[in-house]
Order: structure tokens, then sequence, then C-alpha cells
């Protein structure tokens, strides 16, 4: 019993010295706790004194800045008007001597020198554009002409080297992008190119001629449609057809290969059909594209080819909105026919026709590309 009245004295010690600390520290005055509302405007006072502080900093610094500024201002009028002083007191004959009692009489505004540049650089500007370097009236003296008698002989020598560098860039032609099979941008725009289109890219040679590094060297034993899909494919198959003859080399020729590529494109147009709430000329278009970038995978095109593909292009754009399918590619059928006929078949028999009026008996005859 004596034991267990120890531990409650014990245990009843502490609570004690605890609240008579806490009655000391409210004897001794401690600030009382304050309010949520309180803590709040003390923060917003605190803020709003930041912000004033702030916007008092920008305002100085603006105040500052625009005192720098004039008395720069006020250092480059200084400089002009004592330039014009020079300009004015230099002796440029009979005018200078008329002009010296005038310049004593006292100095010019601001507003009389602004109108003096400005009447310099009109006078420069229309002498440049009525010679090109002709000579500029006087502005100043004597003294002022030969600097610019100098730039004059130096305008001519520049002006040259505009004219022929700007000559040398409307000479030089861009390379086509089937001619820098080396480049790696050109590499990565093709196969862009192909995935858009969907079409599989063709192998490339396991050996490769150094010579020829520059155009696209593709394994020939494999076969370009190996991985061209049977149903649901982008490329007509009159178009892989031809594509197929332009690899192997069973159609060579410039002329061959345009017709042969307008044929297939005639095929193409004849199986066409326009769906529902689109227009021909549009789905048309999108239709012609994975095609002729099959084509190119198969070879390079041609000049002619390319012409054609052009022309073509052009005529599908021109099919009016509203026009009948039969008819519209009626025309286009017509239209690639008169093509060939007008730019191969008639365009051959004319230079022949010339070509015989200028060969003689026992001339030689040198072909280009034979």
């Amino acid at each position: 019993m004596g034991k267990e009245k120890k531990s409650a004295s014990g245990a009843s010690v502490p609570a004690a010295a605890a609240e008579s600390k806490e009655n000391d520290k409210k004897s001794a005055g401690a600030p009382p706790e304050k309010s949520k509302e309180e803590v709040m405007a003390e923060r917003e006072a605190k803020k709003a004194e930041k912000a004033a502080r702030r916007a008092a900093a920008k305002q100085q610094q603006r105040t500052e800045g625009a005192d720098k500024d004039k008395a720069q201002e006020g250092k480059e009028n200084k400089k002009e008007s004592a330039a014009s002083k020079k300009e004015q007191q230099k002796p440029a004959g009979n005018e200078s001597a008329s002009a010296a009692p005038a310049v004593g009489g006292g100095e010019k505004t601001k507003a009389q020198l602004k109108a003096e540049r400005r009447a310099k650089q009109e006078a420069q500007r229309a002498a440049k554009a009525a010679g090109g370097g002709g000579k500029e009236k006087k502005a100043g003296g004597g003294s002022e002409q030969q600097p610019q008698q100098g730039h004059q002989q130096q305008h001519p020598q520049a002006a040259a080297a505009k004219t022929s560098s700007s000559s040398s860039s409307s000479s030089t032609q861009r390379v086509r992008d089937d001619m820098q099979a080396d480049r790696a941008s050109v590499e990565k725009k093709l196969q862009r190119k192909l995935a858009s289109a969907k079409i599989p890219a063709r192998t490339k040679a396991q050996r490769k001629v150094m010579l020829f590094g520059h155009l696209h060297q593709y394994e020939r034993e494999l076969s370009v449609s190996r991985r061209m899909p049977l149903v649901g494919g982008t490329v007509h198959p009159a178009v892989v057809e031809v594509g197929l003859k332009y690899a192997e080399g069973t159609v060579s020729g410039s002329n061959a290969r345009c017709v042969a590529l307008l044929a297939a494109l005639r095929r193409v147009v004849l199986d066409y059909s326009t769906p529902p709430h689109k227009e021909l000329s549009r789905d048309l278009d999108a239709r012609l594209k994975p095609c002729i970038t099959f084509l190119k995978q198969c070879r390079p095109l041609s000049v002619s080819m390319g012409n054609a593909i052009r022309f073509v292009k052009a005529r599908v754009a021109a099919v009016p909105p509203g026009m009948d399918d039969q008819e519209a590619k009626g025309d286009l059928v017509r239209a690639m026919g008169d093509f060939v006929h007008e730019n191969i078949v008639l365009a051959a028999r004319q230079i022949a026709i010339t070509a015989n009026t200028k060969i003689r008996d026992g001339d030689v005859i040198l072909t280009y590309s034979w």
C-alpha cells in the first residue's frame, strides 16, 4: 500500500509542474493566439507593401533611363551642331564666301538641322535612282565631294559583283533527289515519303560501285513488288506492271517509257470512281501520288515522263467540282492521247523533217546517249 501511494504521488508531480508553468506564462503577459482573419490580413498587408516597393523601384529605373536618354540626345545634338558649323565654315568658293556672314549670325535649331539632313538623304537617293552612282548635288563644300567621288568609283565594281553573283545563282540548278543518294537528309526524306505512300522500300545493294555512289543502287535479284500487298494496296496493278518493266529494262528509252506511263495512268483513270462526299480533282490526285512514287523507286523518271506527269496533274486539277465522273474521265483520257500524239509522234516527225534538210551525203553524224 505504501508503494502505490508513492507512485500516485510521483505521477501527479509532473502534471502539477506543467500547470504551474502555464500559469507563469499567462501571468508574465504572453501574447494571445491570433485568429485566421488576423493572420490573413497581416499577409495581405505585407504583399501590398512589397508590391508598392517594386512599383517604386521600377518608376525610379524609368526616370533614370529617361534622364540618360535626354543626356544622350543633348550630346548628339551638340555634336551635330558642331559638325554643321565646321561644314559651313569650310571654304566652298563663292558659295562659302556669300554664306560666311549668315553662319556667324547664330546657331541653327533642331528642326533646321533635321531638314538639312533629310534634304541630303533625298538628294543622295535621287542621284542613285537616276544614274546609279552619278554625281551628287553639292551639299557642303568641296572637301565633301572627294569621298563621295571615291564612293561613286567603287559603286560600279560592287554592282558588277552583285550582278555576277546573281547570274551565277540563277544559272545554278537544283540537283534532283534521285541523284543525291549519298546524302543522309535525302535518304530520310525518301523513307518518309515511302512510309506516307505505304510503299515498301527496295533492298539496297550489298556491293555498291563507289563511282555511282550518288545514285540509288538496289539488288537486281530481288523483285520490286515482292513486298507489295496483293489486296488493299495503294498502287494500281497497271502501274506495278509498268514499274517492273522499267526495273528489268524491258521498256527503255525516254519516249517509250513516257508512252507506257501514260497508258498505265489511262487505266488508272478508267478504273477510278469518286467516293461519296469527295471531289474527283482532289481524290484522284491523291491516288496518283503513290503510283508515281512507286515508279520512281523502280527507275528515275526521264524528262518526258516528268512533263507528262505535270500535264496529267494539271488536267486533273482543272476538272470542275460538279462534273460527271464518266465525262471527266473521258476528257482526261482524250487529253493523254493528244499529249502522246502532239509531243511524241508529231515531234519525232518534225525532227526527222528538219534533220533531213540539214544532212548531206558524206556527213558524219554524232548521236548522243545512244
